[in-house]
C-alpha cells in the first residue's frame, strides 16, 4: 500500500511539474505543419562530398552572416534578432531590411515572415530569394517587372533547415541547408505542448547539427543542381554559408575553426543539368 501511494505522489508531483514549466513556458508557440520530409535519395542521397574541404585560416573563423547588395549599392539584410526560441514559436515574426545609400535611410522591404536567414538577388536583380528557416523553404520577392511587390515560392519542403544563400556567376544559387530535419525535430515541431517544455531545456540539448554538412545548388527557377554533405560532420558541420567563386565553392560555419573549400567539377560549376 505504502508503494502505491508514494508512486501515486510522486506521479502527482510529475504532473505538477510539468503544469508549471507550461503556465511559464518562454514561448506561445504554433504547430509548423510541415509536409513530410522528402525522401533521402536522387538529388538528395546521401554522399560525403563535404570531407574533400580545404582547411583555411586555421583558429581563426567561427562563422559569417549574410546579405545582398545591388548596383546601386542598397543593401538588403536580415536583422540578426532570430533565435533556436523564435524557430520553436514557428511565428511570422521576422523581416528584411533594405538600406538605400542615396537617402542613407533604412526600411522594411518584408515582414510577417517565418525565422529568414539568407537573401540574395538574382543576377538581373529583378528578384530577392530569401530562405525561412523555420518553414524549410526559400521564397522570391519580385523586386522589378509586372510581378513587382509578389512573393512565391522559390524551393518548399527542403530536406533540411535553410540558412544563407549566395549566387553564383551563372545565376545559380547556393543555398546553406544548417541543420538535419531529424524524426525528432519533426515531432516537437507539430507539438505546441512539446515546444513549450523544449524552450525550457535549450541550453542543455546537444546540437546534432554540429555533426553533419550540407549544401544544396539550384538553378534561377529553383530547381535543385546539386547536392552536397559531410554526413558525420567529421571534415565539415553547421554549414551556414556556400559562395562560390571560380571552381571553388567555400563554405562559412558554426562549428569548425576554419573555412571549407572544395574543387568544383566542370559538372559542378553551377551550368544547368539534368538529375
Amino acid at each position: 500500500m505504502f508503494a502505491i501511494k508514494l508512486l501515486l505522489a510522486l506521479s502527482l508531483l510529475l504532473v505538477a511539474i510539468l503544469t508549471f514549466f507550461l503556465a511559464i513556458s518562454r514561448v506561445d508557440p504554433l504547430p509548423a505543419a510541415w509536409n513530410p520530409a522528402p525522401e533521402r535519395q536522387g538529388i538528395y542521397a546521401a554522399n560525403a562530398a563535404l570531407q574533400r574541404v580545404e582547411k583555411i585560416g586555421v583558429g581563426f573563423f567561427s562563422g559569417a552572416e549574410d546579405l545582398a547588395v545591388d548596383q546601386e549599392g542598397r543593401i538588403y539584410s536580415v536583422p540578426n534578432s532570430m533565435s533556436l526560441i523564435a524557430g520553436l514559436e514557428s511565428r511570422p515574426n521576422g523581416r528584411i531590411l533594405k538600406f538605400d545609400p542615396s537617402s542613407r535611410t533604412t526600411s522594411v522591404l518584408l515582414k510577417d515572415l517565418y525565422f529568414p536567414n539568407g537573401v540574395a538577388l538574382s543576377r538581373d536583380e529583378n528578384y530577392l530569394v530569401f530562405c525561412e528557416t523555420s518553414k524549410a523553404r526559400c521564397r522570391k520577392y519580385w523586386l522589378r517587372g509586372e510581378k513587382m511587390g509578389s512573393i512565391e515560392n522559390f524551393l518548399d519542403n527542403l530536406p533540411a533547415f535553410p540558412d544563407n544563400i549566395h549566387i553564383n556567376a551563372d545565376g545559380n544559387f547556393w543555398i546553406a541547408l544548417v541543420s538535419d530535419r531529424l524524426w525528432h525535430i519533426e515531432l516537437i515541431s507539430n507539438s505546441p505542448l512539446l515546444k513549450k517544455l523544449v524552450s525550457h531545456l535549450v541550453p542543455f540539448l546537444p546540437d546534432e547539427s554540429l555533426q553533419s554538412a550540407k549544401v544544396l545548388a539550384v538553378d534561377p527557377d529553383g530547381r535543385p543542381l546539386e547536392f552536397f554533405e559531410d554526413p558525420t560532420g567529421k571534415e565539415m558541420a553547421f554549414v551556414t554559408a556556400a559562395l562560390q567563386v571560380g571552381d571553388h565553392l567555400y563554405l562559412g560555419n558554426l562549428a569548425k575553426s576554419y573555412i571549407g573549400r572544395i574543387k568544383l567539377s566542370s559538372r559542378e560549376k553551377g551550368t544547368r543539368f539534368s538529375i
